[in-house]
C-alpha cells in the first residue's frame, strides 16, 4: 500500500504525500498493525528487525524523492530514518490509540472528520510549502 508512484513529470512532493496519507488512513483502518509494531519494538527480536527492514527498504527506494522534496524546500529537512519516526510517533500512535487520543485531544479521533484533521494537522509540519493543498 505504501508504494505508490507518482505520474511521470509529478514533483517529488506528490508522491510522498500520497504515501503518507495512506500511511495513516492504513492505521486509522487496522491501529492493531501499529500496537503491533509498538509491542515488537519494545520486545525486539526478529519481527521488531524484520519491521525495521522494512521501512529501509521503503526509503531505500524513495530516497531520492525525500532529497528533491526537501532541496525544493517542500519537505522538512529530516535525516531519512527521522522522518518514518517522526511519522510513527506524531501520526500513527495517536490513531492507534484512540482512547487516549481522543482524551487528550477532547475530540472523538475516530470519527472521519477528526481523523482528517490529524492527517492535515501532521502533512502541514512536513510540507510546509503545500500545507493548503491536501
Amino acid at each position: 500500500a505504501l508504494r505508490v508512484r507518482a505520474a511521470k513529470g509529478d514533483r517529488p512532493i506528490t508522491s510522498i504525500k500520497d504515501q503518507v496519507r495512506i500511511l495513516l488512513d492504513v492505521t486509522a483502518a487496522h491501529p492493531a498493525l501499529v500496537r503491533m509494531m509498538v509491542l515488537e519494538g519494545v520486545m525486539g527480536g526478529a519481527r521488531s528487525e524484520y519491521l525495521s527492514d522494512a521501512w529501509h527498504k521503503i526509503g531505500d527506494e524513495h530516497r531520492s524523492r525525500f532529497h528533491d522534496a526537501q532541496w525544493e524546500g517542500a519537505l522538512q529537512p529530516f535525516f531519512d530514518s527521522d522522518l518514518f519516526l517522526f511519522i510513527l510517533t506524531s501520526g500513527m500512535i495517536p490513531l492507534a490509540l484512540p482512547a487516549l487520543s481522543s482524551s487528550i485531544l477532547h475530540v472523538d479521533i475516530e470519527r472521519a472528520e477528526q481523523r482528517e484533521k490529524h492527517i492535515a494537522r501532521l502533512c502541514a509540519v512536513l510540507f510546509p510549502q503545500n500545507a493548503s493543498a491536501l
